[in-house]
């Protein structure tokens, strides 16, 4: 009984989560509320990003329309210190610094997903599909370059990560599938 109670002890105690970028969820909201399963169901226009296989067991015209509304804000300290580095004119004014805290407020992003399915009433076992969509982890989003700090404009702590980006990216995605048994 002992361990049990240790084993859930252990489990329950909260650890250190690193994060891992500008990800949003994918599409769909069924999609989002059943998880990875609905990648074995794939039974709606959603088949196109998450397992187009799926699209053989659909019959008949399906639309659908689905969309996110996301608000991403972060902040983080990243530990350590800057690197002890030296310039043309002698140690750069942040060497040994500690790294300051970076903060964003993107505002909304908006990220659609438009599919349609169709076995146009003729096919037994083919299925045609089209949908326009965007990747996850994309949109409207701002963090600095530099940051100001009393020392001057330093390096941002994430300076080697994508730093800037106002952008529009959507796949137009054209698919077909066939059952191979009947």
């Amino acid at each position: 009984m002992n361990r049990i109670a240790i084993m859930v002890a252990l489990l329950g105690l909260p650890s250190v989560a690193f994060a891992g970028g500008f990800e949003f969820p994918g599409n769909g909201t069924e999609a989002l509320g059943r998880g990875a399963t609905f990648t074995a169901k794939a039974d709606s226009p959603l088949a196109l990003d998450y397992n187009v296989g799926g699209l053989a067991k659909q019959r008949g015209t399906r639309l659908l329309f689905d969309s996110n509304l996301v608000f991403q804000t972060f902040e983080f300290s990243r530990a350590g210190n800057y690197p002890i580095e030296s310039g043309p004119s002698g140690m750069l004014s942040y060497s040994g610094q500690p790294f300051p805290k970076v903060s964003n407020q993107a505002g909304p992003f908006y990220a659609p997903f438009l599919g349609i399915t169709t076995d146009f009433n003729r096919f037994d076992r083919w299925t045609f599909a089209f949908g326009v969509y965007g990747p996850s982890a994309f949109g409207n989003k701002h963090w600095g370059a530099t940051v100001s700090s009393p020392a001057g404009d330093i390096p941002a702590p994430q300076r080697y990560d994508v730093v800037q980006a106002d952008l529009l990216t959507f796949f137009p995605t054209f698919a077909a599938a066939v059952r191979a048994t009947r």
